[in-house]
């Protein structure tokens, strides 16, 4: 995270740089390591010279990821990183990625979390209300999701390090009417959820205020 926060004062060439030293460690990593990237790359020099020399390199689509989703999992970890298990999207744009993390991109996220409370200028001591997609093979946690239920800290994983008031979750496919006397109820400081869900809320809030409401954040969309 301090590394973050000093990142961003960095002069602009300074940054293209570094994004540049980094840029070079992935391509090479992926021409060695990934199956579909070593197809693909077949011909190009990962340590490419600029970062517009990247517009040379193939584009990714949603389909290829799909498709050849064992082919796009690295052989071997770089050193210092370990499996963090496997993660999807959430489906909007059409039908969920399945991805592999790691324990270098777990980190990366928290530490950008953190930074994001700083930039939306968010008090993590105050209550948040999230009504987003709920996926869970447990049947009792989509029946909690339904209702909308207290899942403790805005993030568990930082539990220990970051003090905040309490969370609370419900799932997006719950009927508006029902989301809406869920929200009046939870009466929070912070709503997140997808811009369009926002919209219906808001249509059906009408003049009336959300009494302690002092930001929204919306998430996933555009």
């Amino acid at each position: 995270y301090h590394d973050l926060d000093r990142s961003q004062w960095r002069p602009p060439a300074d940054v293209r740089a570094l994004q540049l030293t980094h840029l070079r460690r992935v391509l090479r990593h992926a021409a060695a390591h990934v199956p579909h990237y070593r197809r693909a790359f077949a011909g190009l020099d990962p340590d490419v010279p600029t970062l517009d020399a990247l517009r040379t390199f193939p584009v990714l689509s949603r389909t290829t990821a799909r498709e050849q989703s064992a082919d796009l999992h690295a052989e071997q970890l770089p050193p210092g990183m370990a499996d963090a298990g496997i993660g999807k999207t959430s489906g909007t744009a059409g039908v969920p990625l399945v991805v592999r993390h790691s324990t270098r991109d777990q980190l990366m996220w928290r530490a950008c979390y953190l930074r994001d409370l700083e930039w939306a200028n968010l008090d993590p001591r105050g209550t948040l209300a999230a009504v987003r997609y709920v996926f869970s093979p447990d049947p009792d946690a989509r029946r909690r999701a339904a209702d909308g239920f207290h899942v403790g800290s805005w993030f568990p994983a930082l539990d220990g390090l970051l003090d905040t008031g309490p969370a609370f979750l419900m799932d997006l496919r719950e009927p508006p009417d029902k989301q809406l006397a869920w929200v009046r109820r939870v009466n929070p400081d912070y709503l997140l959820s997808l811009p369009s869900q926002l919209v219906v809320l808001a249509d059906r809030l009408g003049s009336e205020k959300l009494p302690r409401l002092k930001a929204i954040q919306t998430i996933a969309e555009a």
